[in-house]
């Protein structure tokens, strides 16, 4: 690029924008708990005369003796992999999406403290298609020994009618939407008032399918920072199942722009044989249709239908949905200090092999010993 520009925007700026992971709102809850937001707003000319501009959420978390480092959660929004009208043929997209990081990434660190010691994108750039490989890129960005957000996820197109949408899923999945009312669970919608009811809900699966959750003041905050943020805040929404009055399963939605996005999904060891799972994602989706939005985003699955892949079950249920399978880029690193950073990924691949791999089998070899 012949000139590229970077400089501090009003954060609010932000909530016009495609991903709730670049807005403002999300900056504030992320504030609230460890880390220090910043908004930039960058334009740049190429020498092949194509432009670019756009606004960026970068967070900054503190580690240790002044040390911190950058992170952009789905940002930036815009791809310079992305041919123009005028070009009509596909992009370069490797070089030109590396060439840009880099530029960006140069332009970050005058912007940012002297003891961050690496960038790391956590890039929204995506390929279509059961089995697609991830967009690559190539040094000096460096792929993260570990993704943030999942990379892998099911978009699923609700502008259509609600019969076309039942017709694009699978047999079994519509049989057990209609199974989940038959068998007598109950939907509600639901807010912060139910959050009790639904952490221990959560509190189980995460024992169950050992992922990782936050305190439950988190999801608390999520809830009341939404009410009380005013204009440009995302609905957030709790659904909860329910069987005879007692709580089964629950999920917590954000609504955005023309965007719903399944954040996160709880449900009991018990009555599972209900499919109360499959009653809330259809009510949401229903729901979020009538707000308006166009997409329903089910955030996360594995790379590809893999049974042996330990979360294969999830992988099954969300593209039972129908809608298309993204492959997100994932993370990737622009080092700035050389040494730190080289510590800080080792520490990270030690901690990732510990909890993905290590404790993983020492659960699954407790299980079968039982």
């Amino acid at each position: 690029m012949d000139s590229f520009d970077l400089e501090t925007s009003d954060p609010r700026l932000l909530d016009a924008g495609d991903s709730f992971l670049q807005t403002n709102f999300w900056g504030e809850l992320k504030g609230e708990f460890g880390w220090r937001r910043h908004c930039f707003a960058f334009t740049g000319k190429g020498d092949d005369g194509r432009s670019c501009s756009g606004r960026i959420l970068v967070l900054e978390r503190r580690l240790f003796r002044g040390l911190s480092f950058a992170y952009l959660p789905h940002g930036p929004l815009f791809d310079p992999g992305v041919p123009t009208e005028a070009e009509g043929t596909p992009a370069s997209s490797p070089d030109r999406r590396t060439e840009f990081l880099v530029l960006l990434s140069r332009a970050l660190r005058t912007k940012l403290p002297r003891g961050c010691i690496f960038i790391r994108y956590d890039l929204p750039w995506y390929t279509v298609g059961e089995g697609g490989a991830r967009p690559g890129l190539s040094r000096p960005l460096v792929q993260a020994s570990m993704d943030v957000q999942p990379p892998d996820t099911v978009l699923l197109d609700i502008s259509r009618g609600e019969d076309e949408i039942l017709a694009g899923m699978k047999p079994k999945t519509r049989y057990n939407i209609k199974l989940s009312e038959k068998k007598g669970v109950e939907i509600r919608l639901s807010d912060e008032r139910d959050l009790d009811s639904w952490y221990e809900l959560y509190r189980e699966t995460s024992k169950r399918d050992r992922i990782a959750l936050h305190g439950k003041d988190y999801y608390l905050r999520l809830f009341t920072l939404a009410r009380e943020y005013g204009k440009g805040a995302p609905e957030v929404r709790l659904y909860m199942a329910s069987v005879d009055g007692r709580d089964i399963a629950g999920i917590v939605t954000l609504f955005t722009g023309k965007t719903a996005v399944y954040l996160y999904g709880a449900s009991s060891n018990a009555e599972r044989n209900r499919m109360p799972a499959y009653g809330l994602q259809w009510r949401a989706i229903l729901d979020a249709k009538a707000a308006g939005c166009s997409s329903y985003d089910f955030f996360g699955i594995p790379p590809n239908d893999d049974p042996n892949h330990p979360m294969h079950g999830l992988y099954r249920f969300k593209t039972g949905f129908g809608g298309s399978i993204v492959h997100r880029a994932g993370c990737w690193d622009y080092p700035l200090r050389a040494i730190p950073y080289a510590a800080y990924r080792m520490a990270e691949a030690s901690r990732r092999f510990y909890f993905k791999t290590l404790v993983k089998k020492l659960k699954n070899r407790g299980r079968s010993e039982e």
